[in-house]
């Protein structure tokens, strides 16, 4: 490094910085330095409080050299070791680097004696100071770039090998904290909670990090917080307690985690005590970091407010001899006297706690039991420290023995040595501390973590034999955590509490966290995942779409959980390989991934992508790829989103069948190649209700239709079909989603003369727009409605909608399989671990609540008992069989399809499978099933990919056997291909009249009829002459009646205005509301224009009238 010493004085002179000379604990003709705090800081200094923890540190490197050398470990040479101090300050470990960096520089020679020639750094110990260090160090020349390693930086920042190119650490980064985090969390019962952290760096970071992994689990963190530090270190009290007050009293956390150091949690701990004698419950609380039992005393009483309290923190390893060496410093004047030379701030701690410092010439008396084991513990990273003192030496003793017997190797070499070092302490280090362990790097110089050994632990300050005490109750190992809930200990007003019954972190019973619920992921990364061989992606929507981009809403307790299901049932059904089944992927296992679309074109869009992009995500939030084993795709329901699906699964060249799309524009083969679905299209559905309405003799209607591709698809194939059948269309009325369903109502009374009204609503609107009406009219009278398949024989649309009855519904049907029934009924929250909504579903169906629930409205909690079977009204979604018909077509041509283009060997999909998607296609249109569950096998597609099921029509009317139930009666039917067939005397309607109030009406909707035929124009050329004649005299009847009309309605005024009896003016105009004549002399009655009854105004007949 000769040439670089002006550069470093230099810059030391700039900066202000001391150039004193480094404490020198071990001499040697190689060199490692150790960066240690050993004091507290000040605000603008070291102070000379000793950090014990600090001490320990460095004791333990020292000791493990000091080992290696008895032993000439590498032969020739010696491991010296300096110190630098930089008592937790930022400067201080800058100045400290410097001035290692100048006393390298400034050695009068390279010989083997000259001092210090530093080849590694071992510290600092904190993950500021850290980076600081391997700031300046990483910009050296790789050549002379000093490595270090870190044995008590935890900060995810510093995984970053471009970063921090010199960086080590043999301690787990922060990242996998958090994961230990989350684990502990779910599996403590806590889903709504505070983060606290004090205002670092560090702190920040790993607050942030559990944050960002929580709510991906659904854990709702409620309150992130920030705690301010005082420039002297100090935690502002009056903030701090207000903060408590408020999580506890607005916004009632029950759980709290923190991140701060041992000072800051002995302030929160004892602060928390003071909130308690005025709060009768606070929060339960889990630390993060190297705590210790006094923490959570205050002398030798123990702290209410902490007993009860988690801490994590990296595993606490033994280190047995060294332990013992420890011990034996404070057992043994004369030994700690002698260590003390190379270490003389040991007694500082001894000082600290026996206020005598022993000497040559002072002997202090003995410590009491007391004060040694306040010593002699060993701090939670000293094993880490040991580890990179080992691993070190092993880096240095492999550089040398590649550079000879006499050589001076540069720090470059070792750094490179120490990149690809593989540790087995066992074998490498017979007098190690550390056995049965091993030390490499990654590729970010991270430890490489170790199978079958723990990297953090849990523990629960609760009572023991002893007293109360920090008890291990876990540990993380091979990426999941053991949690022994049995010894968990929670307390309450003084009584010790016993797992289930402690205290969890959740929303709390009797009200609705809407944060929790609002501020769920944006982007729906939940998904049902049954691993395969091959596998079928599902796309539906599981929730409700939400109020903005990329958002969802609550979950859909119809069409949603129940169709995904019953795919997952079919799932298992082929996996057993019987039935229609028995031949399907001999020796290859049927997975399922099923997506949620949230009823969103964005949000399908966002979750094919992702899909795509990263994979299937697992319930430990790791991605795995899929896509080399996808055969298919199903979905969605509505057609709008499976417009928006097909755009990216056309486009990558997979086959999508939808089973409940109907929009006719999907079957446009042209635009859509690759699209197939087992529903009839809603073209032939237009037809079928017109084909009613005229039988009905309704020729005057009007359209309540959905915004989308669904109801707007629907609309134009009634608009089609009732042009060709003379059938008006007086107005169409379109319905936002969840918006102004209180207004529909007086948008069909501007035509009320049309009371027959076409619905085609998607199917989770139409219940609540259909309440809406039934609640705000008058009487069943009002309007007739027939509603799409997406009403159907829906039960819940139903409900106590009386002024529905003569209402009729077309419905797309397919029978339902029993033993899914059966499979329904039974299902618990349990039952799938892998269903990520199955629990949210039943909750809303049962009405109950569960303990991890953001909506707990309803009092009563859900238990193992509850199922659908306990639900009174619980039947099949209409889409379910469709769905589960779907799966069965694409498995069975995907089966033959797959073995025509792999093989009949064939285990694993193959490149023909994905680039010949017609041949699948081909494929599935042959296959026959039996949808309608009667025995008889038919074809699920037509020829061009849409569906062939029959229409089913119902009328509403009241249940026979209860007058108090509504009941969807079959009245008819229209099968594929086929006429309309209404049973007319099966059929219970009110008799209204749905058609064109006056001529001017009716010519709104056929102006003029088109004349095509030739001939008939020929005739017409010959009988113009004739025509004009008849129409001249026909105006001038028509004149000469006006002018008659004219000067009676004048005589009429005249008499009213007399009078002032004034007449609604629509009684000249409308015809259908003029009262009827009798010649009774009873009160007479009319319906007006809003079809209430009026009574008519009696008046003396006049002869000469009549």
């Amino acid at each position: 490094m000769v040439g670089h010493g002006w550069v470093i004085s230099h810059c030391l002179l700039v900066l202000g910085l001391t150039t004193t000379s480094s404490s020198r604990s071990l001499p040697g003709n190689i060199t490692v330095a150790g960066v240690f705090q050993i004091h507290k800081s000040t605000s603008e200094r070291c102070s000379s409080d000793v950090i014990k923890t600090s001490v320990q540190h460095l004791e333990a490197v020292k000791w493990v050299f000091k080992r290696l050398n008895e032993n000439n470990y590498i032969p020739g040479r010696t491991i010296g070791f300096s110190i630098y101090e930089t008592c937790e300050r930022k400067d201080e470990a800058s100045s400290a680097t410097f001035r290692m960096l100048n006393e390298m520089e400034t050695s009068s020679d390279n010989s083997l004696t000259s001092a210090p020639n530093i080849l590694a750094v071992i510290g600092p110990e904190s993950n500021e100071e850290t980076g600081v260090v391997s700031g300046i160090l990483s910009y050296l020349p790789p050549e002379d770039r000093i490595a270090q390693i870190g044995f008590s930086i935890t900060a995810s920042r510093l995984a970053n090998a471009s970063v921090y190119p010199n960086l080590f650490r043999v301690v787990p980064n922060d990242s996998i904290e958090a994961k230990v985090m989350v684990s502990l969390l779910k599996k403590i019962g806590w889903n709504y909670i505070a983060i606290l952290f004090v205002d670092s760096v560090h702190e920040r970071e790993a607050a942030l990090h559990l944050k960002t992994l929580a709510e991906e689990d659904n854990i709702c963190v409620r309150l992130f917080q920030e705690l301010s530090v005082s420039e002297s270190g100090g935690i502002h009290v009056i903030k701090l307690t207000d903060f408590i007050k408020k999580s506890i009293t607005i916004h009632k956390i029950g759980g709290l985690v923190f991140y701060g150091n041992a000072d800051k949690v002995e302030s929160l701990i004892f602060i928390m005590n003071q909130i308690l004698e005025e709060i009768a419950e606070i929060p339960a609380m889990i630390f993060s970091g190297d705590l210790r039992t006094q923490v959570f005393k205050d002398g030798d009483s123990v702290i209410e407010a902490g007993k009860g309290s988690f801490v994590v923190s990296v595993n606490k390893r033994e280190t047995t001899d060294f332990a013992a060496h420890w011990k034996l410093l404070f057992q043994n004047q004369s030994y700690l006297h002698e260590e003390a030379l190379t270490n003389p701030w040991l007694l500082d701690v001894f000082e600290n706690t026996k206020q005598c410092r022993p000497s040559k010439d002072i002997v202090c008396d003995d410590l009491s039991a007391e004060e040694l084991m306040s010593l002699t513990d060993v701090s939670l990273y000293t094993s880490y420290a040991i580890e990179a003192a080992y691993a070190i030496a092993k880096s240095l003793s492999l550089t040398l023995e590649d550079c000879g017997e006499n050589c001076q190797p540069n720090p470059g070499k070792v750094m490179e040595t120490l990149k690809n070092v593989y540790v087995d302490h066992t074998q490498d280090f017979v007098t190690g501390d550390i056995q049965d362990r091993m030390t490499k790097f990654d590729v970010n110089h991270d430890v490489v973590t170790q199978n079958n050994l723990p990297l953090y632990d849990i523990y629960n300050f609760r009572d023991s034999e002893g007293g109360f005490d920090l008890i291990k109750v876990g540990e993380w190992i091979d990426s999941s955590l053991a949690l022994d809930l049995t010894s968990v200990r929670d307390y309450r007003n003084g009584e010790e509490i016993l797992w289930p019954h402690i205290k969890k972190a959740q929303c709390p019973v009797g009200e609705q966290c809407d944060y929790c619920i609002s501020a769920a992921p944006e982007i729906p990364y939940a998904m049902y995942y049954e691993p395969g061989d091959v596998l079928v992606v599902a796309l539906m929507p599981i929730f409700n779409r939400g109020t903005g981009p990329l958002m969802c809403d609550g979950i859909r307790l119809e069409f949603g959980l129940q169709v995904a299901q019953g795919l997952v049932f079919i799932t298992e059904k082929a996996n057993r390989k019987t039935g229609v089944f028995k031949d399907i992927f001999p020796g290859m296992h049927v997975g399922l991934v099923v997506l949620d679309s949230c009823n969103s074109a964005l949000v399908a869009e966002e979750a094919l992508i992702t899909l795509f992009k990263k994979g299937v995500r697992l319930l430990n939030g790791t991605y795995i790829q899929i896509e080399d084993k996808i055969i298919g795709f199903i979905g969605e329901q509505g057609s709008t989103v499976s417009l928006a699906g097909y755009n990216i699964i056309g486009k990558k060249n997979y086959v999508q069948v939808s089973y409940a799309s109907t929009n006719p524009v999907l079957s446009d083969r042209n635009l859509y190649p690759l699209f197939m679905r087992v529903t009839t299209p809603d073209d032939k559905q237009g037809a079928v209700m017109i084909d009613i309405a005229k039988q009905l003799n309704y020729t005057y209607i009007q359209i309540v239709y959905s915004v989308g591709k669904y109801g707007e698809g629907g609309r134009d194939s009634v608009r089609e079909a009732a042009g060709k059948n003379k059938v008006c269309i007086a107005q169409e009325i379109a319905v936002e989603e969840f918006k102004d369903y209180d207004k529909i109502l007086n948008e069909l009374r501007k035509e009320w003369h049309a009371k027959f009204v076409i619905i085609f609503l998607r199917s989770h609107v139409i219940g609540d727009v259909m309440e809406k009406l039934n609640n705000q009219m008058e009487n069943g009278n009002e309007f007739t409605f027939l509603g799409s398949e997406a009403w159907g024989s829906n039960k819940n649309n139903l409900r106590k909608n009386t002024k529905l009855v003569g209402s009729l519904t077309v419905a797309l049907e397919m029978g339902q399989q029993a033993d899914f029934n059966s499979h329904l009924v039974t299902l618990r929250a349990g039952s799938y671990p892998n269903n990520p909504w199955l629990k949210t579903y039943l909750q809303g169906k049962l009405e109950c609540h569960f303990d991890s629930s953001f909506d707990k409205r309803e009092a009563r909690e859900c238990d193992d008992t509850d199922t659908l079977a306990n639900y009174p009204e619980f039947e099949q979604d209409i889409w379910t069989p469709f769905a589960m018909n779907t799966l069965v077509a694409y498995l069975l041509g995907a089966n033959q399809t797959f073995f025509s283009l792999c093989g009949n060997e064939a285990k694993v999909m193959c490149p023909n499978f994905h680039t010949k998607p017609q041949e699948l296609i081909k494929n599935m249109k042959k296959v026959e099933i039996d949808t309608q569950q009667n025995g008889q096998p038919t074809r699920v597609f037509d020829d061009n990919g849409d569906g062939m099921a029959a229409y089913t029509i119902y009328n509403i009317q009241f249940d026979l056997q209860d007058s108090t139930k509504l009941v969807y009666k079959h009245v008819g039917d229209a099968p594929h291909g086929q006429p309309t067939h209404l049973h007319h005397s099966k059929l219970v309607f009110p008799e209204v009249v749905s058609e064109c109030p006056n001529p001017q009406k009716c010519l709104e909707c056929f102006p003029v009829d088109v004349i095509s035929d030739p001939s008939v124009i020929e005739e017409t050329d010959n009988t113009v002459l004739i025509l004009g004649c008849v129409l001249g005299v026909a105006l001038a009847i028509l004149s000469l009646f006006l002018i008659v009309t004219l000067v009676k309605l004048r005589t009429v005024r005249n008499d009213l205005q007399a009078t002032r009896d004034y007449i609604h003016p629509k009684r000249f105009f409308d015809m259908d509301t003029e009262p009827r004549a009798h010649d009774s002399g009873e009160p007479r009655y009319y319906r007006d224009p809003m079809n209430n009854f009026q009574l008519e105004a009696q008046t003396t007949p006049n002869p000469q009238d009549e």
